[in-house]
């Protein structure tokens, strides 16, 4: 069977489609994946190292206000509908599954297209744009939260997918009384504000150790702090050792 996974703009769009093919691969070696990415150099290198199969396409914003960038991204997304259009002509997956993101709804329209079986998932407590425009045109629309849906028959609640490096992490002792702040892999500037703001009393309390995302320029080192844009694969045993967490979530 030939699965063709998308979901891109952030990786919090990626990695729940990973945790997926993770488990599809593990319980089904004749399983053939492939993946349908943005150009972005963070999640490429993702997917590589999950040794999937991948082909980025251009993608352009899904935006809610006015910007003459949406007239640039328009003719993307345009774009982005014909190269995903061959490459699952080309493919021919059984089935589309799609992770959510700007990059997902022309994957998603062209898989209608071409009658391609398609699933989307949604992490999220409330539908996004994305989901919401891929839910016209999917056969079923998964959702990560038990949200109360009227049009309950393609609609299905199974929760969120969760890479089996987290769940199997050890704990790491390397620091003690652990303060871990994610902001997602954009990361979230109120957070680093906050958190940059109240360090002298935050590593009093313990280790700070702080993904700012890569949009985050200030460079801060003082003792019990730590900061990196981007967590990945000390990720699962960072959290387990967590004493405290300071994120956000959709």
């Amino acid at each position: 069977m030939k699965i063709a996974l998308t979901g891109g703009g952030t990786l919090g769009h990626v990695y729940p489609a990973l945790a997926i093919a993770q488990e599809l691969i593990t319980n089904n070696k004749d399983i053939d994946i492939f993946y349908i990415s943005t150009k972005k150099a963070n999640e490429i290198e993702v997917i590589n190292q999950y040794g999937i199969r991948n082909f980025p396409i251009t993608s352009g914003k899904l935006r809610r206000y006015l910007s003459f960038e949406n007239i640039k991204d328009f003719f993307k997304v345009i774009k982005g509908f014909f190269q995903a259009l061959k490459i699952l002509r080309k493919e021919k997956p059984e089935v589309l599954f799609s992770k959510g993101g700007y990059l997902s709804v022309p994957v998603v329209f062209a898989a209608h297209c071409l009658k391609i079986r398609i699933l989307t998932h949604e992490s999220d407590s409330t539908l996004g744009l994305a989901t919401r425009l891929n839910a016209k045109v999917a056969d079923k629309v998964l959702l990560g939260f038990n949200l109360p849906i009227v049009d309950n028959r393609k609609y299905f609640y199974t929760g969120n997918p969760i890479r089996a490096q987290i769940v199997n992490a050890e704990s790491c002792e390397t620091f003690k009384n652990l303060i871990l702040v994610l902001g997602g892999s954009q990361g979230a500037k109120e957070i680093n504000e906050l958190v940059t703001a109240s360090l002298e009393e935050l590593t009093k309390l313990g280790f700070v150790y702080h993904q700012t995302g890569a949009l985050w320029d200030k460079k801060i080192e003082c003792n019990n702090y730590y900061q990196t844009e981007f967590i990945s694969k000390e990720f699962g045993s960072l959290l387990k050792s967590a004493k405290v967490v300071i994120t956000r979530s959709g």
